[in-house]
């Protein structure tokens, strides 16, 4: 597992997998910063709000993972907001119409792991310190491109709850597996460039983290992986 997750480091010689256009991005994350019932100009995109707890990224050497519903054909509530951003073409003023403003630290996260580069990008912060706001900013961003964004967790709930804040479509980890380990091309499951979101990374077990690696590694999928110091580990092996 390590040795995947060294093979798609930039440093260690990989292609770098962007997740934006690094010529649009600062207007992207200014937008970012604004409540959406004040995002009028471009003048008006500035400044950001309260500092939440520490959250690391990337650059820091750490940093986090996420495709269908966790029960076929359920609907999740943000789903209309999802087509919104879609249709925002990633267009500043209309992703700053869709989402609550992020504060500066959050906006740097989101910085960070849009510019990585690396195959697997971890989040490490407690429990309510912004991740999942930073990770609708994240998902508004990349899906704006064209590229999908899926969730995964451990646990039904975490998947399912994970779905519906951020409104993305979402998957138990083993349910992932099953479906990438039936179909012939894992890519028509996961489409390069996609990004797997998996939240309370530290209880998927070493095994089933292993495969996830490798099925992101044969179809370009970013692992966007959130930490919590504090979480229980995995029930299996590893974790």
């Amino acid at each position: 597992m390590f040795a995947l997750i060294r093979q798609g480091e930039v440093a260690a010689g990989a292609a770098p997998r962007l997740l934006a256009d690094p010529a649009r991005l600062d207007n992207l994350l200014t937008a970012l910063a604004v409540p959406a019932t004040t995002a009028h100009t471009a003048a008006d995109r500035v400044g950001a709000h309260g500092a939440v707890p520490a959250l690391s990224a990337p650059g820091a050497r750490r940093v986090a993972c996420v495709p269908e519903p966790c029960e076929e054909g359920v609907d999740h509530p943000r789903s209309a907001e999802r087509g919104d951003r879609q249709r925002a073409g990633g267009d500043p003023a209309a992703l700053a119409a869709v989402r609550p403003a992020l504060s500066a630290e959050q906006i740097e996260l989101v910085r960070r792991l849009l510019t990585s580069g690396d195959l697997v990008r971890p989040v490490i912060g407690a429990a309510g310190t912004g991740k999942t706001e930073a990770m609708r900013a994240l998902t508004d961003v990349v899906t704006a491109t064209g590229s999908q964004v899926f969730a995964t967790a451990h646990g039904g709930r975490q998947a399912e709850e994970l779905a519906a804040r951020i409104g993305i479509p979402a998957r138990v980890v083993t349910s992932w597996l099953t479906l990438l380990d039936h179909v012939d091309d894992p890519a028509t499951v996961w489409p390069p460039g996609s990004v797997l979101i998996v939240d309370e990374a530290t209880q998927v077990s070493t095994r089933h983290a292993e495969r996830l690696l490798r099925h992101a590694t044969r179809t370009s999928t970013v692992l966007i992986l959130l930490e919590d110091p504090a979480q229980l580990g995995s029930v299996d092996a590893g974790g």
